[in-house]
């Protein structure tokens, strides 16, 4: 799938961002998910929040702690 098609559509691709290089997190931000999440993935994002500090995907991955009492 072209690196285009990947920051348009949401796509399962989305899961695994954190072995994708190169990519344009400012359009990649307009997929993230209402719950901060992209597609649920904690590990797509955590890499999200890694490289762009946003506030929702660091509220989702604290979500995700608290529910499961941290591990």
């Amino acid at each position: 799938i072209p690196k285009e098609v990947l920051h348009k559509y949401p796509s399962t691709l989305l899961h695994s961002l954190e072995g994708m290089p190169d990519l344009d997190w400012e359009k990649l931000m307009k997929l993230q998910c209402k719950d901060g999440s992209f597609l649920f993935s904690p590990s797509s994002t955590a890499f999200a929040l890694m490289q762009t500090k946003d506030e929702g995907c660091s509220r989702y991955l604290s979500g995700i702690v608290r529910r499961f009492s941290g591990g």
